[in-house]
């Protein structure tokens, strides 16, 4: 079953998140330790996320891992297509 996209303000709010960890979440490596360090990033987003979204839809790490990667998907197809990013 698929789930209830995310509204504007929940967009927003993911993204204000994730700026705060950013640098973990976007770093290239891979190694044993990066990934525990990314999986507990992406952990704390998932329960601030849902702490601060009352009232909205709970979302899973993963579903916020989606909704992040295809944010980025877009905002590139956007800027490469000279359109303003709007995630």
């Amino acid at each position: 079953m698929k789930s209830v996209p995310l509204s504007a303000l929940e967009k927003e709010l993911l993204i204000l998140l994730v700026r705060e960890k950013i640098k973990i979440i976007e770093d290239k490596k891979t190694d044993f330790g990066t990934n525990g360090r990314k999986k507990k990033a992406w952990n704390l987003i998932t329960e601030k996320f849902n702490s601060q979204n009352s009232g909205g839809t709970p979302r899973s790490s993963l579903q916020l891992k989606k909704a992040w990667a295809n944010g980025k998907r877009v905002a590139k197809k956007q800027v490469s297509n000279g359109v303003i990013f709007n995630f």
